[in-house]
């Protein structure tokens, strides 16, 4: 198995585990209203297991975009972004569950931002390409994944009661879209 198709089968296992195990750790969470950010903020209880699926998933992301070579340039740039981002998410942790972070925010808004992006970036012409790295495919991944990110915005500016969900929701997407194109690819 190569290094890609290693580290996109890990970034899902630990993003989603994550969400497993992190609130058997904290019996009041509540992940259809809770933020996956809640179970790493200061004072979590969560705050390692959780910090630490965002390390591996970001560090993941980082060696996914490095070593897929049919996937164009920039598409590679906006997913190591999208890694690199989801260090800064774990370097930067909200001050308590309930609370907000200016640098936080920021950080996770890019590290959206590039895994809903890099789909599109990093399209190829060549002929006999895989379909997802197709200009269709691609243009389709990313319109898909903006798509799931605009209904989680939408709830997290409206405080709705499915944040947790709507945001787990996209963050899954995110998380399982490298492994999918890494075995159109093999």
């Amino acid at each position: 198995m190569s290094a890609a198709l290693y580290a996109a089968l890990l970034a899902p296992i630990a993003t989603i585990g994550s969400w497993f195990v992190s609130p058997l750790m904290w019996r009041d969470f509540n992940s259809i209203r809770q933020t996956i950010s809640a179970l790493a903020a200061r004072g979590s209880p969560s705050r390692y297991v959780e910090t630490t699926a965002f390390v591996v998933s970001g560090l993941c992301y980082i060696v996914v975009a490095v070593s897929i070579t049919d996937l164009g340039a920039l598409g590679r740039l906006a997913l190591a972004v999208g890694g690199i981002a989801l260090l800064g998410v774990a370097a930067a942790p909200l001050p308590s569950p309930e609370g907000n972070s200016v640098a936080h925010s920021r950080v996770a808004g890019v590290h959206f931002l590039a895994m809903a992006l890099w789909p599109v970036a990093g399209l190829v012409t060549t002929a006999g390409a895989p379909y997802l790295l197709t200009p269709l495919g691609a243009t389709l991944s990313s319109v898909f994944l903006l798509l799931l990110l605009g209904v989680f915005v939408v709830n997290l500016r409206r405080q709705s009661g499915f944040v947790g969900l709507t945001e787990r929701i996209v963050a899954a997407a995110m998380s399982i879209w490298p492994l999918v194109l890494v075995l159109s690819i093999a």
